[in-house]
């Protein structure tokens, strides 16, 4: 399945490098990005074993969360650099923030369309829960956001914007705010499956999402 979604945001991956404390992560065009790749496919398959090597990404409760942007530039696909929030306590819910800006090391000047934000979880089961992955993030403190449409064009290909989560056993998840459904990488597989559909609630007043639930589909599992 392809996706798509806008956001103009700045930050390049280097996959040998130490990721950058999201405080610091302000305009990095100066900074290698990992790609280009082929397809954004290709991309979230790269980045788990390189996010997996960082200092605390499969620690637990103790452990670090990962985060960034995949995004398209006329060269191919890219990450952007991979940030963290530094200082988090053990058994603190994990946080991360995003980049504030993108832009192509290699062009500065190119038209950039981000398809996917990423974020890993530092334990080796995980799931969409309630809320913070579906609900909070739709509200608005990751894109899209209202007035950024979740489907458009690249290259004549019609591309859903995706939320991409990791495992530690690199297992991953595929969540489409347009059509509303999560869906299974399994590593030890290869295989995808579409595992849950999530059930949205609105605010009649303001349009605003007050919640979102992942309902699991019979016999299926995180």
């Amino acid at each position: 399945m392809r996706i798509f979604g806008t956001i103009l945001v700045a930050l390049m991956i280097a996959c040998a490098t130490q990721p950058v404390p999201a405080d610091d992560a302000r305009d990095l065009r100066s900074q290698q990005e990992l790609g280009p790749f082929r397809s954004v496919d290709d991309v979230e398959e790269a980045l788990c074993p390189i996010i997996m090597e960082m200092p605390g990404a499969q620690s637990g409760p103790a452990g670090i969360e990962y985060c960034g942007f995949i995004y398209h530039a006329p060269q191919g696909w890219y990450s952007t650099k991979l940030t963290y929030l530094p200082h988090q306590r053990p058994g603190d819910v994990r946080r991360c923030r995003l980049p504030d800006n993108i832009g192509n090391a290699q062009d500065p000047t190119a038209l950039i369309v981000t398809v996917a934000d990423f974020h890993s979880h530092p334990w080796p089961n995980t799931e969409f829960s309630e809320a913070r992955w579906v609900q909070g993030r739709l509200r608005g403190d990751l894109m899209p956001t209202p007035g950024h449409p979740t489907r458009l064009s690249i290259d004549g290909e019609i591309y859903q914007y995706r939320r991409v989560l990791f495992s530690t056993r690199c297992d991953h998840y595929r969540y489409f705010p347009y059509s509303q459904e999560i869906l299974k990488h399994e590593h030890s597989t290869s295989k995808w499956d579409k595992i849950a559909n999530v059930e949205l609630t609105v605010d009649s007043q303001t349009g605003e999402i007050i919640r979102g639930t992942a309902r699991l589909l019979p016999g299926k599992n995180w």
